[in-house]
């Protein structure tokens, strides 16, 4: 019943907090860091310049920027809101209480997918080796943020470390 509980409450509070943590955490690294600010510009610039190229080519523009919108929220959902909730699911599925499974699981499902999706077989070029750390810091700010609400006491019935009996001496 506790861990029902947990599913229904704890988690969606504690991924309620996660996910704006990773949001403002990879705005803040996309601003100051000048590899990923360059890259971000690159793909935002691209984008944009692709979007109004196909909004002139058609006469209804709706459906082009509903397109747009949903790629974009799905490409958001799979890097913010993905990994918190796998890392956060089997941790209270598997009693996990560390920070280091919170933070570094989520910064590795985080900087693992752009990996997964792409798929390429050449080796990486040192400015998406950059990408994916930074990538690692923005899942692990999340994580870490989850675990302050939730990681802490996961699982069904163990008890805190603070509920245990005391030692008999």
């Amino acid at each position: 019943m506790r861990l029902l509980g947990r599913l229904l409450f704890l988690v969606p509070l504690a991924l309620l907090f996660a996910i704006p943590a990773a949001m403002l955490t990879l705005g803040v690294v996309a601003v100051f860091d000048p590899v990923v600010a360059l890259f971000s510009g690159e793909v935002v610039w691209a984008g944009l310049w692709s979007l109004l190229d196909r909004l002139s080519d058609v006469e209804d523009p709706a459906p082009v920027l509903e397109g747009a919108f949903t790629g974009l929220s799905r490409a958001a959902a799979t890097l913010l809101v993905v990994p918190p909730l796998f890392v956060g699911v089997v941790g209270e599925l598997a009693s996990l209480r560390s920070a280091l499974w919170y933070a570094g699981g989520t910064g590795a499902v985080t900087a693992a997918i752009p990996w997964v999706v792409r798929a390429s077989e050449r080796a990486p070029t040192p400015e998406e080796i950059h990408i994916t750390l930074a990538l690692f810091v923005t899942g692990a700010a999340a994580g870490m943020v989850y675990w302050l609400i939730a990681g802490q006491s996961a699982g069904a019935s163990r008890p805190l470390p603070h509920e245990a009996a005391p030692a008999r001496s």
